[in-house]
């Protein structure tokens, strides 16, 4: 008798989450109506302010006409943005009840009642452990989704902001290093030019010596 009712609960546990899932099944045909009216009356917009820019170009004020026709679709463009958004929003939420619907009725077909610690196993098995308990599997919860989907966020942009700060550090330091070997660079280079000037300083008197030796006497 206990085995019938818990049969029968899973019976119609069953049966209510396949009557949920209808609704939100007609809910989902609802929803692609409705993207596909906003299709529809989007292309009937493009199509109308194309004509009206051709019918334009007939009048005196052009780039009045053209004005207030752009004006015109830029509004209704925006309103049929508005209905897409809110369409996408309710879309997002159907789908998750869907999915913790299909989650509630899979449970409620597995669900068996745990055995009782200390019961005896039955005969010829030759062990008398109880059965070990399995934590019920959680719903899928949006929120909780949204604020995993969050912290991971958060974590990479600290990555990417560590990242940089480093690279920055780097780049800072290597100034530094260059700024405290530039004084040294210089009076090597100060050097090197006082050198360069002795040498050439001694070659020039070399050879002004040269050319101001006298000739030698002529023999008798």
């Amino acid at each position: 008798m206990k085995k019938y009712r818990i049969s029968l609960l899973c019976l119609l546990a069953v049966l209510g989450s396949a009557s949920a899932l209808a609704q939100i099944a007609d809910g989902g045909l609802e929803v692609a109506a409705e993207h596909a009216r906003i299709n529809a009356e989007r292309q009937q917009i493009e199509k109308r302010f194309a004509d009206e820019e051709a019918g334009c170009f007939q009048k005196f004020a052009v780039n009045d006409c053209r004005d207030a026709s752009r004006a015109r679709r830029r509004v209704e463009m925006a309103d049929l943005r508005r209905q897409e958004i809110s369409l996408n929003d309710a879309e997002r939420k159907r789908k998750g009840a869907e999915q913790m619907q299909r989650m509630e009725q899979s449970a409620a077909a597995k669900d068996e009642p745990p055995a009782a610690v200390g019961t005896a196993t039955p005969r010829g098995t030759g062990s008398t452990r109880p059965h070990a308990l399995t934590e019920p599997r959680k719903p899928y919860d949006p929120t909780e989704a949204a604020k995993a989907q969050a912290a991971r966020k958060a974590t990479a942009d600290n990555k990417a902001r560590n990242h940089q700060e480093n690279q920055a550090t780097r780049a800072r330091r290597a100034a530094d290093v260059a700024a405290a070997n530039e004084p040294a660079r210089y009076a090597k280079k100060l050097q090197e030019a006082a050198d360069h000037k002795a040498e050439t300083v001694e070659r020039n008197a070399a050879k002004t010596k040269a050319k101001s030796a006298p000739l030698p006497e002529p023999a008798p």
